[in-house]
């Protein structure tokens, strides 16, 4: 239970980096 948290921690961080990444590609677009 415990491996599983860790993962889904890691899991969570890259998702929220990739979010970030595209909200920063779409900002770039809209600031064009």
């Amino acid at each position: 239970m415990h491996l599983i948290f860790i993962i889904d921690i890691n899991g969570l961080a890259k998702f929220i980096t990739f979010v970030t990444l595209i909200a920063d590609q779409l900002d770039g677009f809209a600031g064009k």
